[in-house]
């Protein structure tokens, strides 16, 4: 859901580190590579139920919700799939299907990228919701009552793998408070390794990165980058679509999100783009983050690590704009939020403008606009020319500050984040 953000920008702001990495091979050193979960991890999460068999084509699984869910990602493990073009446009996906029984149907379908769905093989009658590969949002007509619990898709050639779909039918007590307890545990974990290296804080120097960033503003940005904005348009959805991404968190845990890419090309569970993540590991070089960024992004701990120390790099840009004044950790929030979506430039326009007040109460029917001119491309035929004032935000970044705001009265309403207290 992110921007690409503005690499001269953040180049800056990182120093001398960061050249050094952009132009010399970007080497791995002492990893702690991440791994994704096989057979045997899946296994380990239902130590509770029975290990079903999938020999007749369907598996009993009993329980809760979650342990069902455990169980049928075991039952589909062993599943066929693939891809069935060589353009890999076409794929076959196998499908566990809980019923109202508490019995796991295995299906298979063949599944196109940008069109519709076929059941190939099982008993079932499926719709589909939305088509987001992976993550593709599945509605069981028949059986009645039936939820989809797992897939086994694939990935790539020779990469199946084994995941928990969003659907509304997965939305119940039990998995939300799931989400959030792996949300926070995540979090929990990443601040401890920051910690645990003493990475400094280019913020607020003096300070370690650890213990500068809230983590609330951690919170709503794991949430509303997975959010998908076209289904955002008011603040009556916002707990809809909270629970959407809680679903993930809760039925996949480490591997939620991790296989996400953005149409700009930002990945995984933070979202952060390549060139951004190259710059993070030059700018802070104590951080034990990983340096192979398909590894690092589909690592959530790491994944959060790296999103600590995009918006303490950003805070740091901020207190220089705000200079003598800075801005608070009760109210950075937002602040942060437009620069990890369109970076900082337009943050740096508020507040030297004097409209950073919108920035912490957002209003879409009030853009605040700049009074400096610029180049763009506008008018008949779109010829660049220069224009007295324009829209400081674009919409994109105007809605996520909206967005934030939305998904952080929520959260704290349900109690869904740790409030801690950081020390600046």
């Amino acid at each position: 859901m992110a921007l690409f953000r503005v690499a001269l920008l953040i180049g800056l702001a990182l120093g001398p580190a960061y050249a050094q990495q952009t132009f010399e091979e970007v080497r791995t050193t002492d990893p702690v590579a991440f791994e994704f979960p096989q057979l045997a991890d899946l296994k380990r999460e239902s130590t509770t139920i029975p290990t079903p068999t999938s020999q007749a084509g369907a598996c009993s699984a009993k329980g809760s919700l979650l342990d069902q869910i455990a169980a049928a990602r075991i039952c589909v493990a062993d599943q066929p799939a693939g891809f069935l073009d060589k353009a890999g446009k076409l794929r076959k996906v196998a499908i566990a299907i809980l019923d109202a029984a508490g019995s796991i149907r295995l299906v298979h379908i063949q599944q196109a990228l940008d069109g519709p769905i076929k059941v190939i093989k099982g008993n079932a009658k499926i719709a589909l919701r939305w088509n987001n590969r992976i993550n593709s949002d599945f509605q069981v007509i028949d059986p009645p009552g039936g939820r989809v619990v797992s897939v086994r898709y694939p990935n790539k050639p020779n990469d199946l793998r084994i995941y928990t779909p969003y659907s509304p039918e997965l939305v119940v007590p039990e998995v939300i408070a799931a989400g959030i307890q792996v949300k926070n545990e995540f979090i929990d974990r990443a601040l401890g390794r920051l910690r645990a290296a003493k990475v400094p804080s280019r913020a607020f120097p003096g300070k370690l990165v650890a213990d500068v960033i809230p983590r609330q503003v951690l919170s709503v940005l794991l949430v509303i980058e997975h959010i998908n904005p076209a289904d955002f348009v008011s603040a009556e959805l916002t707990e809809s679509q909270v629970a959407k991404v809680l679903v993930v968190l809760a039925a996949n845990k480490e591997l939620a999100y991790a296989h996400n890419i953005s149409p700009a090309g930002a990945s995984g569970l933070a979202q952060i783009m390549p060139l951004t993540y190259r710059m993070l590991v030059g700018g802070y070089p104590s951080a034990p983050i990983e340096r192979n960024y398909e590894i690092g992004a589909a690592d959530p701990i790491n994944a959060i690590m790296a999103q600590l120390l995009l918006c303490d790099n950003d805070w740091m840009q901020i207190n220089r704009f705000s200079f003598p004044e800075k801005i608070s950790a009760e109210k950075i929030g937002p602040y942060l939020a437009a620069c990890y979506n369109g970076g900082c430039r337009p943050v740096k326009h508020s507040i030297l403008e004097g409209n950073a007040a919108w920035v912490e109460a957002p209003d879409l029917g009030n853009l605040p606009t700049s009074k400096q001119s610029r180049m763009t491309f506008a008018g008949h035929g779109k010829k660049r020319r220069k224009v007295p004032t324009f829209e400081i935000f674009e919409p994109e970044t105007a809605r996520y500050v909206l967005f934030y705001k939305w998904v952080l009265e929520y959260m704290q309403k349900i109690g869904a984040i740790v409030s801690d207290t950081p020390t600046r």
